[in-house]
């Protein structure tokens, strides 16, 4: 197949990423597609940081601030604690920050995709955009699909018997687990799809889910792994990068079931504000860390079109 147009030339873009281009498109392990893109990360890091630090920062801003709401909201939940807010008050939040996090992500991995792929920050957004709506989109859709589908045992019970029967319940629970597992193997060739579209000026965005989905399933396994191995590696490190903010989370916890028993709050009342300051630098480098992930399935996706190739060539006469 044809190699993709890199388009215009971004003016930010990095000599040494440019010259790595050049080196995307060729069949590599599991392996060295991770080494690949440890060398390219490091190697680059300095113009990396440089030209995406800003909506990194502003992305990790906003995201620190839909965790904190989040984790209050549990720690309430967990200790059983009335909510400060109405449930219609905080599903206006969450969407809110929901939409504000998407923004942030558009303009930092359009700063990322443009060094990648040597084109401008203005040709990649709008791509990325229409990608991340398509993959929100599917996702909500099948998130619909399985709470449906968990319901079903419920309501064959719900006006015969009262309350209804524990195992029921856990019936319903096991079709939704299944489900999620389920819908978890079929959107795995989505990763190549996705970046495929995004790296490709002349892809269409229904070959995300329509003839780049179909070539990404003949290649499932090494999709597979590759995303198991990245997973591995970076719950072990956000488990490291994540502490203080777990810590933060125990200790709301902890004030708010002392709060329920009578107790006084034991928390100053900066702790808010001291606890996203704690949190921020925390989202900054996990962001971070989520782009080298992406660099990783940028030379996955490299790896699958040199093997298109390279089966392509032994077909022909």
């Amino acid at each position: 197949s044809p190699a993709p147009s890199s388009g215009a030339a971004c003016p930010h873009t990095h000599k040494h990423l440019q010259l790595m281009e050049t080196d995307l498109y060729k069949i590599r392990s599991t392996k060295a597609c991770f080494r690949a893109a440890y060398d390219l990360y490091c190697s680059n890091l300095r113009t990396l940081f440089k030209n995406t630090w800003l909506p990194v920062l502003v992305l990790s801003a906003i995201a620190c601030l839909s965790h904190l709401m989040m984790w209050n909201e549990s720690a309430r939940t967990l200790s059983e604690a009335e909510s400060t807010s109405s449930p219609v008050a905080y599903i206006a939040e969450s969407i809110g920050l929901s939409v504000m996090c998407v923004v942030g992500f558009i303009w930092a991995y359009s700063c990322v995709f443009s060094l990648l792929s040597g084109r401008s920050r203005k040709a990649i957004w709008p791509r990325l955009l229409r990608a991340t709506l398509i993959n929100f989109g599917t996702f909500f859709v099948l998130i619909l699909i399985t709470i449906c589908l968990g319901m079903i045992p419920i309501f064959l019970v719900a006006n015969k018997t009262a309350p209804i029967p524990e195992s029921t319940l856990m019936t319903s629970g096991a079709i939704i687990i299944g489900m999620y597992f389920v819908w978890a193997i079929i959107l795995i060739p989505t990763i190549y799809s996705t970046m495929k579209y995004v790296m490709e000026p002349e892809q269409k965005a229904g070959s995300i889910l329509g003839s780049s989905y179909r070539q990404g399933w003949r290649h499932w396994g090494f999709l597979f792994i590759c995303l198991l191995l990245a997973c591995i590696i970076y719950w072990l490190a956000l488990s490291i990068v994540a502490t203080p903010e777990l810590i933060l989370f125990l200790a709301n916890y902890t004030n708010e079931a002392g709060k329920l028993m009578g107790d006084v709050s034991g928390l100053p009342p900066y702790f808010g504000f001291a606890g996203y300051l704690i949190s921020l630098p925390c989202v900054f480098v996990w962001n971070y860390l989520t782009i080298w992930i992406t660099m990783v399935f940028y030379y996955v996706y490299g790896s699958i079109e040199a093997k298109k190739r390279a089966t392509t060539q032994t077909t022909q006469p």
